[in-house]
């Protein structure tokens, strides 16, 4: 299957960032693109039902932190490698 990529972060220009780097990351080394989910928030990410492979979570957000978007993320997925930005 594709991969699922999350990247949460309240500027959207870092988001944007990571997303460009990973997708860098993908076709330098011939990998099939992962499917890349952008979101602004971690309540954004608490209404979606996506098994994420890997989460890129800004720390420090308005509302919910990352640490705790994290939790829930790894409810869906407990195989889901975390990376704090």
């Amino acid at each position: 299957h594709k991969l699922n990529i999350c990247i949460c972060d309240d500027d959207k220009l870092v988001a944007i960032k990571i997303e460009r780097w990973i997708k860098d990351f993908f076709k330098v080394n011939h990998l099939p693109e992962p499917n890349i989910f952008l979101y602004c928030s971690g309540e954004d990410i608490l209404e979606t039902n996506i098994k994420f492979d890997f989460a890129f979570l800004d720390v420090e957000m308005p509302g919910i932190s990352g640490i705790y978007t994290g939790k829930y993320i790894m409810e869906m997925n407990s195989e889901c490698f975390i990376f704090i930005i």
